[in-house]
């Protein structure tokens, strides 16, 4: 698991299997019935996953009041194509949230920068909100 770039690549499709707090168990699970992961390895899996989720403000992304859609292909203006981690569509506001396993770069809010342009291009009528969650360092970033 700890290889880095394979850690950030699991990571990643077990977040895109998670909805709401009750997936956890499932989508690490998943990893499991895949061989992506052994048995041992999913104790501190949860561990840590259950650590970010537990974060108050990311607690509520990964509630039932939202519309999910996790790794999905969202098409700009321009015709490019973009697959955010997390948009979150709610009743007065959406949000783009993109998980990093890494260390923090700018290019990283320069990406979701990219994403809310996108979600603002769909849904001309909310706000949207953009965040990077460094899930390792447990740290969110707000980009504006």
């Amino acid at each position: 698991v700890e290889d880095r770039v394979n850690y950030g690549t699991l990571m990643h499709a077990i977040f895109a299997g998670i909805n709401t707090v009750e997936d956890i168990d499932n989508a690490i699970e998943d990893k499991i019935f895949q061989g992506k992961i052994n048995k041992a390895e999913k104790e501190l899996l949860k561990q840590k996953i259950s650590e970010i989720i537990s974060i108050p403000e990311v607690k509520n992304w990964f509630s039932d009041e939202w519309e999910v859609k996790t790794e999905t292909v969202f098409i700009n203006s321009k015709g490019k194509y973009k697959i955010p981690d997390r948009v979150l569509f709610g009743k007065s506001k959406n949000i783009v949230i993109d998980f990093k396993f890494a260390k923090p770069d700018p290019e990283h809010k320069k990406q979701v920068k990219e994403y809310m342009q996108i979600i603002s291009e769909i849904d001309t009528k909310k706000q949207v909100e953009g965040y990077l969650l460094y899930g390792d360092e447990k740290k969110i970033v707000k980009v504006d």
